[in-house]
């Protein structure tokens, strides 16, 4: 039996039906556009979700934004010139629609891809990369039984895209994500489709869709969930459709348990396709009203008693904590985890949280079938995002709980359309619609498209973030942060104060210690750099390439006889070691031990002969000690390595004329005249006058 959606409020009178669409629409989106400036005016962690505008310069920021609300209001104050434009669904022509569907499928698939994420600082997003480029699924060190469907799929499609088109890891990965963005964003029209028959309320329910900061996925987002949010969204419109009596309970269960597949945090997606097949045969929406409530109250109340319960058996910390520990200060009602919470929100689905601050404090109507399920479903998610995974920083790993964005912002869109827009027959309100989720997406997406710019308003978000600070698991997460800054993002400078905060909770972390040195010394800073490099071989003693960059530094500073005993150690502990044997053979230069270090540069070449610096140093020590043979023939190979170095083919010319090989010298000055034609003739080299 197919279930009648409830009737609803009609609102005022249609004499007052403009002005009142104006506010509820204007009102909102007006407010969310002022929230996003005081973000802009105060980035930091506390604004992570609403910040974005600060990665464009003054006056640019504040400026675009004024514009947006001098737009909403020009469009509130024309908007009784849009009444009685209002068309059914349906009215166009079969062939019309046909050619609309298929250039909009092209042009978001375009615009997906060329405006696509390119800062992977996010998530696990260079470690997935790396994951599907050969490392395997380890790498991330999330089980992959918890992301099957979306590592198998992406895996197999990547790897196709590379072989047919020779398209990187990174660009086939952003290939697909855009092919999923576009079907999931079919899955919005489709959506919005069936929540109203109307063609203005349906732009305007779509439309508000991608107010959503989720819609970030669909720009070639690089993690394991824009497969498992677009399943989900299809999974929205055929349990719709089931309950409205237009398809069977079988395409919404079979996509929910696909959802599933693909990201098992998704689990609720089908928890909602079960429930409302089952609730649909109760066929009384009152009845499915009040249940749908109990069912909400009870996962509520089940979410609290698992939590408590995996906290007081000392259960594997994948639960928010009910109460602080030593180590763990953020727990589930702590001021920064509400904060987190606050601006996750407003990240993936402000229009959402918007109209339930509305709902709470108005007169309630009666709701529909769908708004209730959406309700739920959004709630079920919500909960998902609360509880798990406490150890991952919320503004860095916001994508991890960002399955409730969409059907939040769903069920706003649904409930001011049926309850404070009703009728909505005037354009006018999708222009209003259109200029917010501009608002909220084009700064965002900017900064996922600037490696520079994501870099550092990530930072300046994390610099305050609890799973940063000192009395969080030691730092952990800092340590992590500076390494993909300093090795991802090429931002060394924002990396030392991670690093350093990483020390003061946990001195011995060598690695860290390393890093802090190999960024001074790149500095030229090498005091600096020799402090670091001693810390990291205080802690691990024994590993060699700390022991030869320690030595490398030494040697900068003019300390040979330090760093002679460093290299030493450093090569008796890995004698294989290419790094150790050549750093030895530069510290006997300086010690003027040449035949020595030629052979510790000749043990380095036999280890990799591949680097040009160990063939072109035992050229010059050769050419030093007169061995003018071996001169020659290390000579020749380092011009293969440098064949602009004027050092060598001078050398190489006067090796070859101490030989008496007067021919083959005359051959290498005609080679250097090429590159250099004001060459002396081949009686300079000699030590006679030119003719």
């Amino acid at each position: 039996m197919a279930i009648v959606p409830a009737s609803t409020d009609e609102g005022p009178k249609q004499t007052s039906t403009n002005s009142l669409n104006m506010g509820w629409i204007v009102g909102p989106a007006a407010f969310i556009i002022i929230i996003q400036s005081i973000g802009a005016a105060f980035p930091g962690y506390y604004t992570w979700g609403f910040g974005y505008w600060s990665v464009l310069p003054e006056p640019w920021n504040y400026g675009l934004l004024v514009a947006a609300l001098l737009l909403l209001f020009a469009v509130s104050r024309f908007w009784k010139l849009s009444a009685g434009l209002d068309s059914p669904a349906g009215s166009r022509p079969a062939a019309f629609r046909s050619i609309t569907f298929g250039a909009a499928v092209a042009f978001l698939l375009a615009l997906f891809f060329f405006f696509r994420s390119r800062a992977h600082l996010y998530g696990d997003g260079y470690l997935i990369l790396d994951e599907l480029g050969g490392t395997g699924p380890e790498s991330t060190g999330f089980p992959i039984y918890l992301k099957v469907l979306s590592y198998y799929l992406y895996k197999w499609l990547c790897d196709a895209l590379s072989v047919v088109f020779t398209l990187s890891v990174e660009h086939s990965f952003a290939m697909v994500s855009a092919a999923g963005g576009v079907i999931g964003t079919v899955a919005l029209w489709k959506i919005a489709d069936i929540l109203s028959s109307h063609s203005v309320q349906r732009w305007f329910i779509f439309l508000s869709a991608l107010t959503s900061g989720c819609v970030i996925l669909f720009f070639g987002y690089v993690e394991y969930y824009t497969l498992a949010t677009t399943c989900g969204l299809w999974t929205i419109y055929y349990t719709l459709r089931h309950v409205q009596g237009k398809s069977g309970p079988v395409p919404a269960i079979l996509l929910g348990l696909l959802t599933t597949g693909f990201h098992i945090l998704a689990l609720p997606y089908l928890v909602f396709a079960v429930l409302a097949v089952a609730l649909h045969r109760a066929g009384n929406p009152e009845t499915i009203s009040g249940r749908l409530k109990r069912i909400d109250l009870l996962a509520v109340g089940a979410s609290v008693l698992l939590g408590l319960l995996a906290q007081v058996l000392s259960l594997p910390q994948w639960l928010m904590l009910i109460w602080p520990r030593d180590d763990v200060p953020y727990w589930f009602l702590s001021p920064d985890r509400l904060m987190d919470l606050l601006n996750l929100t407003l990240l993936v689905a402000p229009l959402g949280l918007a109209v339930l601050a509305i709902w709470i404090f108005s007169k309630k109507g009666r709701p529909t079938i769908e708004e209730n399920l959406l309700g739920s479903l959004a709630l079920l998610c919500f909960l998902v995002a609360f509880w798990v995974e406490p150890k991952l920083g919320a503004a860095r790993d916001w994508d991890l709980a960002s399955f409730y964005g969409f059907p939040f912002t769903l069920w706003g869109a649904a409930w001011l359309t049926n309850h404070r827009l009703r009728p909505l027959k005037h354009p006018a309100a999708i222009i209003s619609v259109a200029v917010l989720s501009l608002v909220l997406i084009a700064p965002n997406l900017i900064e996922k498209n600037d490696l520079a710019h994501a870099a550092r308003y990530l930072d300046r978000a994390l610099r305050d973030s609890p799973h940063h600070r000192a009395d969080y698991g030691l730092a952990r997460r800092a340590w992590i942060w500076a390494f993909i800054l300093n090795d991802k993002a090429d931002e060394p400078e924002l990396a030392i104060p991670n690093l350093k905060r990483r020390l003061d909770a946990e001195p011995n972390t060598p690695d860290a210690w390393a890093l802090l040195g190999t960024i001074y010394s790149d500095k030229s800073m090498f005091d600096s750099a020799a402090l670091y490099f001693s810390g990291a071989t205080l802690y691990a003693p024994g590993n060699a390439a700390y022991l030869t960059r320690l030595a490398e530094t030494e040697c900068r500073l003019g300390r040979y006889r330090s760093a002679l005993e460093h290299i030493v150690i450093a090569e008796r502990l890995k004698p294989d070691l290419f790094e150790a044997q050549f750093q030895f053979g530069v510290v006997l230069t300086q010690l003027e031990r040449y035949a020595e270090a030629v052979g510790r540069f000749r043990k380095a070449t036999d280890i990799d002969s591949s680097v040009g610096a160990a063939v072109i140093n035992l050229s010059f020590l050769y050419s030093e000690l007169k061995q003018h043979d071996s001169a020659r023939v290390y000579l020749s190979r380092a011009l293969e390595f440098d064949s602009k170095n004027k050092h060598l083919y001078t050398k190489l010319i006067k090796a070859d004329l101490a030989l008496g090989r007067l021919q083959e010298a005359q051959q290498v000055l005609e080679r250097y005249r090429l590159i250099n034609p004001s060459t002396p003739e081949i009686e300079h080299f000699m030590g006679r006058p030119a003719p």
